[in-house]
Formats: C-alpha cells, sequence, structure tokens
C-alpha cells in the first residue's frame, strides 16, 4: 500500500478549494432553492427521522429523494456560494460521485438538541480503495427545521481532514503532476459540467489502473 507522508504534501491553490468538497462534502444546502421551487420536502417526524432518510438517499444515490429532505431556503443562507462540494448544487453533486465511484455508507444518527441530529458515516471511493484503505468514517451535524434540513456540519472537520490524508491528496498530486492541463480544468471555478465530469472519470481510471497494476 502506498506509504502516505500527508505532513509533506502541500495542496495546490485551485486544488485546496476542493478539498472540503470534493467531498463532501456535499454542496447540500447551496443552490437547492432552484430543485426546490416547484417541490414540498417530505417531512419526517424528527429531526433523526429526517436526517436518517435523507442519508440512506444519498447512501442510494437517489438525488431527488434526497432533496426532497432539503429545506428549499437554506440555499439563501450561503447566498449561493460553493462551499460545500465541488459541484454548485446536490443534483450536480450526485453526478461528479459516479465519475469518482463514491459510495457513503450510514451507521446512525442520534438526537443531540432540539432541531439537531448528529449521523455517523462513512465514505469511500475508486481512489481509496485503490489505495487499499478503509472507507473514512465522519460525523455530521444536522440541523432540522420545519421545512426540511437547513444545514449540515462536518464536525471538527473531521470527515474532511482524514479524507485529505487518506486520498483526496494523493490524486490531487498525481493529477498535477502526470496531468496538468487536466488538473486545470478539474479544480477550477466552474460548475460540474460534462467536460469536468468526464476528465474526473478518465483520471480516475488512470489513477486506478497505476495503483493497482490494471
Amino acid at each position: 500500500m502506498t506509504e502516505l507522508k500527508t505532513e509533506k504534501q502541500q495542496v495546490p491553490p485551485r486544488q485546496a478549494r476542493w478539498l472540503v468538497p470534493a467531498l463532501a462534502t456535499l454542496a447540500i444546502v447551496t443552490a437547492i432553492g432552484l430543485f426546490m421551487a416547484s417541490r414540498g420536502p417530505q417531512i419526517a417526524a424528527t429531526p433523526v427521522d429526517m436526517a436518517t432518510a435523507f442519508w440512506v438517499a444519498v447512501a442510494d444515490g437517489d438525488a431527488e429523494a434526497a432533496i426532497a429532505y432539503v429545506d428549499p431556503a437554506a440555499a439563501t443562507e450561503s447566498g449561493g456560494a460553493n462551499i460545500f462540494g465541488r459541484a454548485h448544487s446536490l443534483e450536480g453533486q450526485f453526478e461528479w460521485y459516479e465519475s469518482v465511484g463514491w459510495q457513503w455508507t450510514l451507521d446512525e444518527c442520534i438526537q443531540t438538541d432540539q432541531g439537531q441530529a448528529e449521523c455517523a458515516v462513512a465514505g469511500s471511493n475508486a481512489w481509496s480503495d485503490a489505495l487499499g484503505e478503509e472507507p473514512v468514517p465522519g460525523t455530521y451535524i444536522m440541523e432540522v427545521g420545519p421545512k426540511g434540513i437547513t444545514a449540515m456540519v462536518d464536525k471538527d472537520e473531521g470527515f474532511a481532514r482524514r479524507w485529505g490524508e487518506v486520498s483526496f491528496l494523493v490524486f490531487a498530486d498525481w493529477v498535477e503532476r502526470n496531468h496538468p492541463s487536466d488538473a486545470a480544468v478539474m479544480w477550477s471555478d466552474s460548475d460540474i459540467n460534462q467536460e469536468i465530469l468526464d476528465l474526473f472519470e478518465v483520471n480516475t481510471a488512470r489513477f486506478v489502473a497505476e495503483q493497482t497494476g490494471g
């Protein structure tokens, strides 16, 4: 297995923009109102029910169901800024997930405070699988209002930090060194489009082949 020396790795500025979302994390409360204008959220009974239903939909790769549990007004709080994921919408993020072989699994959600739940999840993709890494665990604090999920926070930035160390920085550095022209497009400020999705898919396949000898 590849030895990771993350303390010596430097993240190029354009890659650093996406470390916390390449994730993860998800583009969940940004620009979602565009997709919810004519659709009402399927309100569950409690914050735990709502958070659990959301993560089950995410784990199943069902973007429409996941969006239905998000308060459509949540996007306005960030002014539409892209601060949670590589894509500018949850639907776009699901397309990105597919291009890199992403998988989320849900352990459980528990009640913490009124209107709040914490969900223990784990994430992996083709990069981490090729490197022989186990799924990375994380805990997300889910804020829930009367119309759905209003925010989610990576607790102590634990998932983003661990994911960066075991997988993202390794892949990003590999693309930068071997395919710099691709990297310039992949880490650009543009929203997810077909060119970017194709480049992630192609370079994911190249990276996996090199790591596994395939």
